[in-house]
């Protein structure tokens, strides 16, 4: 089998042996229908593909919008995006998500969507076996739908140095409308952070921002839900749902958000929707030394709130989804 031809692109080569034996002209005109100019182009191409690093990421199912999504601003890849990019100069061009959604469509090569927005693995069949993408994107947004980032307890400088490099990346600035935090930034520059991703960002205060002169509990309406907001230190015992009803039930929300603990909980109960983001740092605590990093995307449309719970787990990136309609 030809390892090079319009049926089959040259991101999914297994042997990168074959490149070098090809002349510039050859591999730009005849394979990648592309006029061959700067040889540093090519010679970085062939670096590139000859480095990439064949990861897997989750597995769901679907490829439905895979076209829209590819070529989407909001879309952080590694792997994926240097296989598209042909060469240093070029953004992923239309032919060849073409190409890949044949292959797709073929069933030669599988394509994994969680939602309208997220991929994350894109993988060959027995006849392309490497798996090109480690790809983890926030969900595109469309006209209608209102993104909340929810994340806590960052705990920097004093117990992590920074933002996990994974989660850092894919925050980008006008990728979401809101941002509520549980509290526990601990400093000015994570707060103008925050600031830089998005306009309307609410923080509570946590028992160590001391100089902050946040709220302790703050209720903030997005579409059709009120939404409540504690750290939650001040709720003993700590992370106990019936105190947190409690509050919940004089706040009198639909969502109750709540930190403190770095436990990662998303769930509901009589028609209410109860979330930990857990830590974004992965921070200790006096009880938990190995603290899972964490955060939490809302995803409003409507009566309808579309969870996505993201995890780093072994340097991985782990995403699940999951939906809350109000009653």
């Amino acid at each position: 089998m030809r390892l090079f031809n319009k049926q089959h692109p040259v991101w999914f080569v297994k042997c990168m042996r074959r490149i070098k034996k090809l002349k510039p002209e050859t591999f730009f005109e005849e394979y990648l229908g592309m006029k061959y100019s700067d040889p540093r182009s090519y010679s970085e191409f062939k670096k590139k593909l000859s480095n990439l690093q064949f990861i897997e990421g989750q597995a769901v199912c679907g490829i439905q919008n895979v076209k829209r999504i590819l070529l989407s601003d909001s879309i952080q890849v590694n792997q994926l995006y240097l296989a598209l990019k042909c060469n240093s100069e070029q953004n992923p061009n239309e032919a060849a998500i073409n190409e890949l959604i044949a292959l797709a469509k073929r069933q030669l090569i599988e394509i994994h969507v969680l939602s309208s927005g997220m991929i994350t693995k894109i993988s060959g069949s027995a006849d392309h076996e490497g798996v090109c993408a480690d790809v983890t994107i926030l969900p595109a947004r469309d006209g209608v739908t209102l993104q909340m980032l929810v994340l806590g307890d960052a705990h920097i400088p004093h117990r992590c140095a920074a933002l996990p490099k994974q989660f850092r990346r894919m925050l980008l600035p006008n990728k979401i409308q809101h941002i509520l935090c549980t509290g526990n930034l601990c400093t000015k520059e994570q707060f103008d952070f925050l600031k830089s991703l998005a306009s309307d960002v609410h923080v509570v205060k946590g028992d160590f921002d001391e100089d902050s002169d946040n709220q302790e509990t703050k209720v903030v309406t997005v579409g059709q839900f009120r939404i409540g907001l504690c750290h939650g230190h001040q709720l003993v015992p700590w992370g106990d749902f019936q105190v947190i009803e409690m509050l919940r039930r004089k706040l009198n929300v639909d969502i109750m958000i709540t930190g403190n603990t770095h436990k990662l909980e998303t769930y509901e109960r009589e028609g209410i929707y109860y979330i930990n983001p857990g830590s974004i740092t992965g921070a200790f605590t006096p009880l938990e030394p190995n603290v899972t990093p964490s955060f939490v995307l809302l995803d409003v449309q409507q009566a309808i709130v579309t969870i996505y719970i993201y995890k780093l787990i072994n340097d991985e990136v782990k995403v699940e989804k999951t939906q809350y309609k109000k009653t």
